[in-house]
């Protein structure tokens, strides 16, 4: 694969899709520019943002389907609803290469229609994620949008795996050195193409890292060793403007120094956010 996939949009899961969407409004301050429903998912859903790169799609579930499944599997005392991280969608203009690559690979992949290739998450570190045909007049968020999707967080028990599974199934390699995170007592490693980041790769430095015991809560429920998203991540064109609009909208923030600051999940509906710096 020449080219670098291109993280288009960012799907989640909500219990309400009313009451999500104003929660969104006020903290991401983006509006709603598109509607529908999705017969496969068994859901209707809001976009915010332009339909390019840097979208939002807000799921409820309406029938039973694979979104009702997936928020059904991983309800708890803590998310009643399942709520959350459900989908990331990444474009590409060579759809067929990487359609090779993933067949080659061995894993499960799910075909959709449009042409969209959906890999078996169980072979991708519990992280569901969609690899879809490049439209004809992608739009980008301009300079200024207040929020623009950067890259995902994956919790994962070994990182080296990891990065040969993610090798394996889309032709990654990797794009920072390794670091160490006081935050959270954690490591991470960034992996992408081309020099663009798409996933970053936490694992835990030690038995009290934060990471631990939201993996062992979810494991067996959507992977067996509770590996997938942790956090979202989001770049913004002033980190402390963005971080005041996000406290004024009632959102929990924490972090503040270092470039970056965390989203409580109960400010978006089960959604763990990380914002950094537009192009840091």
């Amino acid at each position: 694969m020449a080219q670098a996939l291109r993280y288009a949009q960012l799907q989640v899961a909500v219990a309400d899709l009313d009451v999500a969407v104003e929660a969104y409004r006020r903290v991401f301050r983006l509006e709603v520019e598109a509607s529908g429903v999705d017969p496969e998912e068994g859901a209707r859903w809001l976009d915010l943002g332009a339909a390019g790169e840097g979208s939002v799609r807000l799921l409820e579930p309406t029938a039973r389907g694979p979104l009702a499944d997936v928020m059904e599997r991983r309800s708890d005392e803590r998310n009643p609803g399942g709520e959350g991280y459900y989908l990331s969608v990444w474009r590409t203009t060579e759809l067929p290469e990487v359609a090779a690559v993933l067949d080659a690979s061995g894993g499960s992949v799910e075909q959709r229609s449009g042409g969209r290739l959906r890999p078996d998450l169980r072979a991708a570190h519990g992280v569901r994620f969609e690899i879809a045909p490049e439209v004809d007049d992608p739009r980008f968020p301009p300079a200024d949008a207040p929020y623009a999707l950067s890259h995902i967080g994956l919790a994962v028990r070994d990182r080296d795996r990891a990065i040969a599974t993610f090798h394996r199934l889309l032709g990654t390699e990797t794009v920072s050195e390794l670091h160490r995170q006081p935050f959270g007592d954690l490591e991470w490693q960034r992996v992408g193409r081309g020099g663009r980041r798409m996933f970053t790769l936490l694992t835990p430095a030690g038995p009290a890292s934060a990471l631990v015991p939201r993996m062992d809560r979810r494991a067996g429920r959507e992977h067996p060793e509770g590996e997938g998203v942790h956090v979202v991540v989001f770049g913004v064109p002033d980190l402390a403007a963005g971080a005041e609009a996000a406290a004024e909208a009632g959102a929990d923030i924490a972090g503040g120094g270092g470039g970056t600051y965390w989203i409580h999940p109960r400010a978006l509906h089960g959604l763990y956010v990380e914002v950094i710096a537009r192009g840091s």
